[in-house]
C-alpha cells in the first residue's frame, strides 16, 4: 500500500523526519517526496538541498536525487526532468548500484556526456 502524506519541502526538520522514517522501515524501495508549490524553491536550492542532504545521509547509505520543473538537465537537446512539481527521491545506494550495472548493460548511457553523468553522481562513467 502507498503511504501519502505531506510534508513541507523547504523544511529541512520534516524532510530529515519523513526521511528517518523511510530508513527504519522496509516497506518500501524508493521515497518520493513532492512540492506542489514550484516556488518553494529555485533550481539552485533544490540542488543545494541535494547535496546537503545526501552528505547527511551518506552514513546511513541513502542517496537523494532531485528535480525542479524549471531544470533544464538534458540529454543531447532532450528535457530528462519534466515532472511539474519539485521533488526529491530517495532511495538506498545499494540498490541504485544494481539497477546503475543492469543499465551499463544496454546502450542507456550511450548519449550521455560526461558532464552529464557528473550531474547525476556518475561522474566516473564516460
Amino acid at each position: 500500500m502507498l503511504t501519502l502524506r505531506a510534508v513541507e519541502i523547504e523544511s529541512n526538520a520534516e524532510v530529515m523526519h519523513t526521511i528517518a522514517e523511510f530508513y527504519r522501515s522496509d516497506r518500501y524501495e524508493v521515497l518520493l517526496i513532492i512540492s506542489p508549490d514550484v516556488t518553494a524553491l529555485s533550481v539552485s536550492q533544490v540542488a543545494q538541498l541535494v547535496v546537503n542532504l545526501n552528505e547527511r545521509l551518506a552514513p546511513l547509505k541513502l542517496a537523494v536525487f532531485g528535480g525542479h520543473p524549471a531544470d533544464d538537465f538534458n540529454i543531447q537537446g532532450v528535457r530528462m526532468r519534466q515532472e511539474p512539481y519539485i521533488n526529491l527521491t530517495v532511495q538506498p545506494i545499494e540498490r541504485l548500484r544494481v539497477a546503475s550495472k543492469h543499465l551499463e548493460a544496454t546502450k542507456y548511457y550511450q548519449n550521455w556526456s560526461l558532464e552529464n553523468l557528473q550531474h547525476i553522481g556518475f561522474g566516473n562513467r564516460a
